[in-house]
């Protein structure tokens, strides 16, 4: 898998990954709330001192997806963390997943939060095997159970 940068001439290709995941665990693709940061990848991600990135397959198919956002000082979130059914079992996901704690550490960040679903189980257990723990906080997310907290300072 080829990772890169996304940007808004991606966004088309990311939202038909993203629906698909989500359907496959019975959500709903909600572009007013829960997906309106994909609405404007450049805006929502890179003016939030963020970054979206994308994996491609030998086709230059968008297979993952994974952002993270400042959401306050030192805080950013990872974001929309999916892998396409075909690929999934590859270590894709993490490949993502610590690219983006790389990014965000990159960017000054001392903590990463994620809230995501128990009913995503597979990848519930990829974070906790990063380094992830569960931690207390406001889930923001209308579909989200569970928020997982790295801790920048527990992993030096």
């Amino acid at each position: 898998m080829k990772i890169r940068t996304a940007n808004n001439k991606d966004t088309s290709h990311i939202k038909k990954l993203v629906a698909a995941c989500l359907r496959e665990f019975g959500y709903e693709y909600l572009s007013q709330t829960s997906e309106a940061d994909l609405q404007n990848i450049d805006k929502i991600y890179y003016a939030n001192n963020g970054v979206f990135l994308i994996g491609l397959n030998d086709e230059n198919e968008i297979i993952a997806t994974g952002g993270i956002i400042e959401v306050n000082r030192g805080c950013f979130k990872l974001r929309k963390i999916y892998v396409a059914e075909a690929y999934r079992g590859n270590g894709f996901g993490k490949q993502i997943v610590e690219m983006l704690i790389k990014i965000a550490q990159l960017k000054k960040a001392n903590q990463l939060v994620i809230e995501t679903s128990s009913k995503m189980f597979a990848a519930l257990s990829m974070y906790l095997s990063i380094g992830f723990q569960v931690s207390r906080g406001k889930i923001t997310s209308p579909r989200c159970d569970i928020r997982l907290q790295y801790s920048y300072t527990q992993h030096q």
